[in-house]
């Protein structure tokens, strides 16, 4: 489990960018910790990481909608 802002140092994803993805559903919300922190699974640490390969490449979003 990754808090937000270990989530973003692994991905460089910054944590609105994260928190926004999150309100739009691209992941489920995360579990919280005793403390109320986010807790992201790996599958949110995957579909960030792909979300980034995605972009970089200039892949085309609207072709597959």
């Amino acid at each position: 489990m990754f808090t937000i802002g270990k989530l973003s140092e692994t991905t460089a994803a910054k944590v609105p960018t994260i928190r926004y993805d999150e309100e739009i559903g691209m992941f489920p919300r995360p579990e919280r910790s005793n403390g109320n922190q986010r807790l992201y699974s790996n599958t949110v640490l995957d579909r960030l990481k792909l979300s980034d390969i995605l972009v970089t490449s200039d892949f085309n979003y609207s072709r597959w909608i």
